[in-house]
């Protein structure tokens, strides 16, 4: 029997980033709207930086978007100039429009994603229960968990980001070398020379937070994991966030924070560990107690966290914009479903609910 699959073409999996309406400016800044197809964000900027003769750390951008799939999103370049998108011509990459700004894009700065996703190999019992488990994400929120691409194959970004934490620069960068980019050569080079800390120098503070950070999505995936069917629901000690400011609130008052919790207004938070981090208490810090007791702690001498310095998380989010339809093509028959998230949320994460996979 044929599993479910939302990735069988580029065209199942379609991501549209939504931002800001953008009125033209005088600006040093040219905000290029992208369609990419089989790229990684990461790819698309090195090839565009290439054509337009800049450094590809200088290109601001929202986030980063899937690569199998067909996503758009604006990246923004320092002195490029509007001829010069003209006869640009990239494999797997569209721009779609232009627009010059006063400000770079910077990172988690969006209003959202869109998504269109094709799942095909359903049976019609199938299709309908994820048409009713999708409604009720509408209803209750998504688990904000994060999908399994940000911990890398085999959770090696997560192994990664823990050996920087606890001083093991070596046997971090190690692990890097075994991996592929465009800096990686270099890095074999100097670890072959023992020159660990040249080789994190080489390897930057930014991609060294990306692995950091992978460490601290994993302590939250497993504290909203402890949580259960209880991630819509307020415990005692929890740290609220309220969706419309982003503000955390402590509410006493259980009966409140219940009511609170029920209309959307707040949700619980979990951990993304680090020194800037609030704590709970009472029940909800029992929990998170539990799930993270084992986990390594930093080397008090290595005082650094390449930029990831703590934050909570809310353990839903909401899903709008919610339709679906069955619908084919000379493939096969397939369930489009669509809907919206804000940004951080992994549509992975709620197609795995929905589809139960």
């Amino acid at each position: 029997m044929t599993a479910p699959s939302f990735r069988t073409l580029a065209d199942d999996f379609f991501v549209d980033e939504v931002v800001p309406p953008r009125t033209p400016q005088e600006g040093e800044h040219l905000h290029i709207r992208i369609e990419k197809r089989g790229l990684s964000t990461d790819e698309a900027v090195r090839a565009m930086a290439t054509a337009f003769g800049i450094a590809p750390a200088g290109v601001g951008r929202c986030g980063r978007k899937d690569v199998h799939a067909v996503t758009r999103q604006w990246l923004s370049f320092s002195g490029v100039s509007e001829v010069q998108l003209e006869g640009l011509d990239l494999p797997g990459l569209n721009v779609l429009e232009s627009v010059r700004l006063p400000r770079k894009l910077r990172m988690g700065r969006f209003l959202g994603n869109r998504f269109r996703i094709r799942v095909r190999h359903l049976k019609p019992e199938e299709c309908t229960r994820a048409e009713a488990r999708l409604r009720e994400a509408g209803l209750r929120g998504m688990r904000n968990a994060f999908g399994e691409q940000r911990f890398g194959k085999g959770g090696e970004n997560t192994r990664i980001g823990r050996l920087l934490l606890c001083g093991d620069f070596e046997g971090a960068l190690t692990r890097v070398a075994l991996q592929e980019g465009p800096r990686v050569e270099r890095i074999r080079g100097l670890l072959r020379a023992g020159r660990a800390t040249d080789a994190l120098r080489i390897l930057g503070r930014r991609r060294a937070g990306f692995y950091v950070s992978a460490h601290q999505a994993d302590g939250f995936n497993r504290v909203l994991k402890e949580r259960g069917e209880d991630y819509d629901k307020a415990r005692s000690g929890d740290l609220l966030h309220r969706h419309k400011s982003g503000r955390l609130l402590m509410i006493p008052d259980a009966g409140e924070a219940k009511r609170r919790v029920s209309t959307f207004e707040l949700s619980p938070t979990g951990p993304l560990v680090g020194p800037r981090m609030q704590e709970v208490s009472e029940d909800a810090l029992v929990i998170e107690q539990s799930v993270l007791a084992n986990d390594p702690s930093p080397d008090p001498a290595n005082r650094r966290w390449f930029g990831c310095m703590g934050a909570r998380r809310p353990m839903r989010v909401p899903v709008t914009e919610i339709d679906s339809r069955m619908d084919g093509d000379d493939l096969s028959t397939f369930l489009e479903l669509k809907f919206r998230l804000p940004p951080g949320a992994f549509a992975t994460t709620l197609l795995k609910d929905v589809l139960e996979c």
